[in-house]
Formats: structure tokens, C-alpha cells, sequence
């Protein structure tokens, strides 16, 4: 770094005899500023000498690093692509899923409704059943009970007329005695 300061003043104090040619009455001449020419010339071939491997070095890594952001780009767009196409066989795959769901819904749903069908019948036979069995079991019940009452109404007719029919001495010990076994008779005691 001192060198190339040292360089710079020696340029800069070697132009001054040629600032100093000049003077009024001079006609201007292209080796008036050949110099600065040469100067020119010199500084910027030190200043790409001295600067030529850091720039090189920034658009290197410059480079690097797009090209490293182009293949990161082209590996997630692979990776999106590749996801997409699965996202896709498995949408397709879906509509085929939800026919067979529906498909198993429907079996199920039918054999739900025929083991329905068969506990309801099931029960509806259960029910007609105990049904006639109440009905049958209230007929004998009234069955029975119109017996009785019938033969209480007999009993009681059978009574009035034997009472009429009969002397008061010497009739009522048979009396008693038919209208007992007419009751058992009657009763099937």
C-alpha cells in the first residue's frame, strides 16, 4: 500500500514541468498533454492491477451465488412438480376412493336395513303373540266369568222357583240340598 501511495505522488510531481510549459502566447499542442495521457494510462492500469482480483473475486462470487440461487430454484420446482403430480394422482385416486366408500356405505346401509327389517319382524311376532295369547287369556277370564254369573242368575232363579213350588216345613232341607249341588254342578266343583 506505501508503494502505491509513493507512486501516486511521484506521478502527481512529475506532470507539474508540463502544467508549467504553458504560457500565455502557447499554442496548445497534443504533446502539452501527452503526459496526462501517460498518467491517465498508468494510474488505471495500477488501479485494475491492484483492484482486479477483488473485483474478480465479487462478480465470481456474485455468479456463484445466482447460479446457486437458480439451482435451489430449479430443485424446488422439481420438488413442487413432483408434488403436484401427487397431489394429483391422489385427487384422481379420491374420486375412485369415494365410489368405493359410497359402494361400502350402501352395503352397509342395506344389511343395517334388513337386520332392521328382521328385529322389527321379529318384535311385530313377538307382539301379535303376546297379543293373542292376552286376547285368549281375557276370553277364558270373561268366559269364566259369564259362567259364574250365569250360574248365579240360575241359582237364583232356581231358588225362587223352588221356593214357590215348595212347602215351607217340609221342602226346605231339599231345597238346600238341590240348590248346593245345582251350585256345584253348575260351578264344575
Amino acid at each position: 500500500m506505501s508503494g502505491l501511495i509513493k507512486f501516486s505522488f511521484l506521478l502527481v510531481f512529475s506532470i507539474t514541468p508540463a502544467l508549467a510549459g504553458g504560457g500565455e502566447g502557447h499554442i496548445p499542442h497534443i504533446s502539452d498533454i501527452l503526459i496526462f495521457w501517460v498518467n491517465f494510462c498508468i494510474f488505471f492500469a495500477l488501479l485494475y492491477w491492484k483492484s482486479n482480483k477483488a473485483i474478480r473475486n465479487a462478480w465470481q462470487s456474485r455468479r456463484t451465488n445466482i447460479e446457486e440461487a437458480v439451482n435451489k430454484g430449479k430443485i424446488e420446482l422439481s420438488e413442487a412438480k413432483t408434488k403436484l403430480d401427487e397431489v394429483r394422482t391422489r385427487l384422481s385416486n379420491l374420486d375412485a376412493e369415494v365410489n368405493e366408500m359410497g359402494k361400502v356405505i350402501s352395503e352397509e346401509t342395506g344389511y343395517e336395513i334388513k337386520e332392521m327389517k328382521e328385529i322389527t319382524d321379529s318384535e311385530l311376532s313377538r307382539i301379535e303373540k303376546q297379543s293373542r295369547q292376552s286376547i285368549e287369556a281375557e276370553k277364558v277370564s270373561a268366559f269364566r266369568n259369564l259362567k259364574n254369573e250365569l250360574a248365579d242368575e240360575i241359582v237364583k232363579k232356581a231358588t225362587i222357583v223352588i221356593k214357590e213350588k215348595s212347602n215351607l216345613g217340609t221342602d226346605e232341607l231339599r231345597r238346600k240340598k238341590s240348590v248346593s249341588k245345582l251350585e256345584n254342578l253348575v260351578r264344575g266343583n
